[in-house]
């Protein structure tokens, strides 16, 4: 199973538009593991940043703003390093939510990120998300599958 991949395989199974995902690249949205450095240099992508790119394009067609999805991917790419097959789940919540206190087992895969008056808190994991989804201090959410978003990834990427 190949899994280094070039600009122009991804652009070819992702369907991203060569100058969209070039200006992804130059804007610091997404990057790739091996950067390229000049000219007549290629960039080469992992199989794990190809998810990220994938996890970027779906939260942009969602209406989160590319700023704030690229703190996300970033935030999956480095809980990707951990377990990859352990993470089941991303899920976003927006509004007024308070910071767990504590921090162990149940809160590592969580990240806050504080805006003007609302958090914006991020879990990844693959335990049984009911009890994070079920209170009432968000504003909006957005669950996204990463086992489903990785095995579409990897049946296009199959076809190169």
């Amino acid at each position: 199973m190949k899994n280094t991949f070039s600009t122009f395989e991804i652009i070819k199974v992702l369907g991203i538009p060569r100058e969209r995902l070039r200006e992804w690249l130059k804007r610091d949205f997404i990057k790739p593991t091996i950067s390229a450095d000049g000219q007549g240099t290629k960039a080469v992508f992992t199989r794990q940043d190809v998810y990220g790119i994938e996890l970027f394009r779906q939260l942009l067609e969602r209406g989160l703003a590319r700023d704030k999805a690229r703190i996300f991917v970033k935030f999956f790419h480095d809980k990707m390093k951990e377990d990859i097959a352990r993470n089941t789940y991303l899920i976003i919540r927006q509004g007024k939510l308070k910071p767990a206190r504590k921090f162990g087992p149940e809160t590592q895969d969580t990240a806050f990120f504080a805006g003007d008056d609302e958090v914006i808190r991020l879990d990844i994991g693959s335990t049984d998300i009911r009890g994070k989804i079920y209170d009432d201090n968000w504003q909006f959410i957005h669950v996204m599958n990463l086992k489903f978003l990785r095995k579409q990834t990897d049946l296009a990427l199959g076809k190169l």
